[in-house]
């Protein structure tokens, strides 16, 4: 549990904590701006959050440390966290000194086993951040108990619900398996987008493309019957020679092409170089008679070298090139004298080789974008039937985490409206999530129910502290928040951090619970967190 913080800009330096219930006390006139939250923030803080170091403390108390203890059996574990250096933790001694950096996320898994929580799907701010519900955090919003801040995603709150209720290794080979199918079928239609694959858009285009398929076959079957009853016998093997010989040749003529294409643009350029940065000394001589002629012959001998030295390398890459294309030619004349060593026909029968090779790569063609559209359809299925698994069994998961829940809820519901008041009922699925009071809506009723699903959390999981501020608590009716002080006392295990005041209001039983179990008493006029105000120093300079 969380023992002790200690800070040396504390007007009290050192506040001690216990299991159960912690009160963080303001007066009885409920002052603003003494303390309260910004406690609860720096108790985030310790637990590894992060919204404390950028409130508006630092700019009127400067940086400062929070130093801070924690208890474990009967073993005691002191740390420091500097404003300053909000990703780094410091251990320390029993004093706070003698300090060895560790990284904040280290530091947060250590939290994870002081705490005996032994699940790797899930890290400690998951758990935690939630449920600490603090003004200057985005987690306070009555209607939506499960965002941890108002664009989390609603499967990110989900997923973190049934980790928080170790249920995630139930459902993880079946998120895995929807993320990698989603994945695959992404992939194959990005392929497709950029022309890598030719696909088939609809069944219709398929039905058609395999009559055609069909005619295309038959022809082919007739053309290698016309050239197999010819005294020159073409085998398929010598076929499928000279379609692949034919497919070499375009490459090789396409990069001839291009070779060629750049060897014209290098003969272009060489020898204009030297005209472009030449200076007409005569010209400047009618226009500047004084001028120093060595200086301009100085500058025109070194641009006359820079230009040799510049045609020096676009000759280079001309004979470059003319090497690269007598290479190109000889590859050209050795495909041809391959495919001429193949075949040894007259005219007519290489017109119908011609159109032999053309229909089989249309054949081929077809054939390929007919299966690449059945493979898509394929991918498509196992994407649906991966995510409808996915889903299938965490509903599963999440009927009986919501029955968990009501049942939890209602029992607490009971201890703070009677038997005789309707019960917040939360309803989960895969798509949605619910969390009302049939019949009653009312702000009030909405916070407490808020403070009952917390505590229903903090009862059902592993979940080892609540944070409540007055924020909340504020809003629910008097009556009402004197059952839920009593609720907040009933813990013993785990901690409870609270804000509260105007004490004076509730009932003689939760003033003796707020005395027994404050651990801070705040007020304006000194007796602030930090010992001033900075709203009122702020309201004073404009007055």
């Amino acid at each position: 549990m969380l023992k002790e913080i200690f800070c040396s800009k504390f007007k009290q330096s050192k506040i001690e904590f216990h299991k159960g219930l912690n009160v963080i006390l303001g007066d009885n006139n409920g002052s603003n701006s003494i303390g309260k939250s910004t406690m609860l923030l720096i108790i985030d803080y310790v637990f590894g959050g992060d919204t404390y170091a950028k409130s508006d403390v630092i700019d009127h108390i400067g940086q400062h440390e929070i130093c801070f203890c924690f208890e474990f059996g009967e073993v005691n574990s002191y740390y420091k966290r500097k404003t300053a250096q909000s990703k780094t933790v410091f251990v320390t001694d029993a004093h706070y000194e003698n300090e060895k950096e560790i990284s904040l996320d280290d530091y947060k898994k250590l939290l994870l086993q002081f705490y005996n929580i032994d699940d790797e799907n899930i890290s400690f701010r998951n758990i935690v951040g939630l449920y600490s519900r603090i003004y200057g955090k985005d987690n306070c919003n009555e209607k939506f108990v499960l965002s941890a801040y108002s664009k989390q995603s609603f499967d990110d709150s989900i997923s973190c619900l049934i980790k928080i209720f170790g249920k995630y290794p139930e459902i993880q080979n079946r998120k895995e398996a929807k993320k990698n199918s989603e994945e695959r079928y992404k992939t194959f239609c990005a392929a497709v987008k950029m022309d890598f694959i030719k696909v088939y858009s609809t069944k219709k285009d398929v039905d058609e493309a395999e009559k055609t398929l069909l005619l295309e076959k038959n022809d082919c079957l007739a053309l290698e019957h016309q050239l197999l009853t010819d005294t020159s016998v073409l085998t398929p093997v010598q076929l499928q020679t000279i379609s692949d010989l034919k497919d070499e040749m375009a490459r090789v003529l396409a990069l001839k092409f291009s070779h060629r294409s750049k060897l014209g643009k290098l003969q272009v350029n060489i020898g204009k170089l030297k005209k472009k940065v030449a200076i007409d000394i005569e010209r400047l001589q009618i226009y500047f008679p004084s001028i120093n002629i060595n200086e301009i012959e100085k500058i025109n001998e070194f641009h006359e070298g820079l230009v040799n030295e510049l045609n020096k390398t676009i000759l280079k890459q001309i004979t470059k090139e003319k090497e690269i294309l007598e290479s190109i030619e000889k590859e050209e004349e050795v495909i041809r004298n391959k495919i001429d060593s193949v075949i040894s026909l007259n005219q007519a029968n290489k017109v119908v080789l011609d159109k032999l090779i053309e229909l089989r790569k249309s054949v081929d063609n077809k054939e390929k974008a007919i299966a690449d559209y059945k493979r898509r359809e394929d991918l498509k299925a196992e994407k649906k039937d991966a995510k409808d698994m996915f889903e299938k069994t965490q509903n599963l998961i999440l009927a009986d985490i919501q029955n968990k829940l009501n049942n939890e809820i209602s029992i607490l519901n009971e201890k703070v409206e009677g038997k005789e008041k309707q019960v917040p009922l939360c309803s989960l699925s895969s798509k949605s999530y619910t969390y009302l009071c049939p019949d009653d809506s009312g702000t009030g009723t909405n916070f407490k129910n808020l403070v009952l699903f917390d505590l229903a959390i903090l009862a059902l999981t592993m979940l080892p502290f609540v944070m409540h501020d007055t924020l909340l608590l504020k809003n629910i009716e008097k009556k009402r928040m004197d059952a839920i002080m009593k609720l907040y006392s009933q813990e013993k295990k785990k901690q409870i951090f609270i804000s509260f005041d105007e004490l004076a209001d509730y009932s003689p039983t939760t003033q003796k619970i707020a005395e027994e179990y404050k651990v801070l008493i705040l007020s304006p006029g000194g007796n602030e967190l930090f010992g001033i105000s900075w709203s009122k120093k702020i309201t004073e300079k404009h007055n």
